[in-house]
């Protein structure tokens, strides 16, 4: 039942984080960004957001000093993937992104935020809000526009 899921869930953390770990003793920050990656989506689904957007944050650090494209996009996918996980349940999935979209604009992370408002606006559209979803969508959009802008 929940139980053993719950268990499961917190050995795959576990094992993320040694991934992790093995990658910085490695001296792969790709390989590292990718396991804290997986570290962020199993702690959203536990409801564990606050600590997933700053092990978000870490993991999008390294990969900035990487100029890893491809793994901006893994890393976008890890964020808004946890964040569509809990769908489920629309009220906690929106707690999340909003949390994530005030998380980044403190840090003056465009993209960041861009991807928490796309995030935001797929829970909208799942609950049925189209005015809200649009809202949200627009918003993202405009915030792509300005991280490209200042990234470019």
């Amino acid at each position: 039942g929940t139980m053993e899921a719950q268990v499961a869930r917190d050995a795959l953390l576990e094992s993320a984080f040694q991934d992790a770990a093995n990658h910085q003793q490695a001296g792969s920050q790709q390989g590292r960004a990718a396991a804290l990656c997986t570290v962020v989506q199993l702690q959203i689904l536990q409801g564990r957001v606050v600590e997933a957007l700053s092990i978000a944050g870490e993991a999008l650090a390294l990969l900035r000093e990487q100029q890893d494209a491809t793994g901006k996009v893994m890393w976008l996918h890890a964020v808004a993937g946890g964040v569509d996980l809990v769908r489920g349940q629309p009220q906690e999935a929106l707690q999340a992104a909003s949390r994530a979209a005030l998380h980044f604009r403190s840090l003056g992370e465009r993209e960041g935020e861009a991807y928490s408002q796309l995030a935001t606006a797929s829970v909208h559209t799942t609950s049925g809000e189209a005015g809200k979803a649009v809202a949200s969508s627009s918003l993202a959009l405009s915030l792509f526009q300005r991280a490209s802008l200042k990234d470019g």
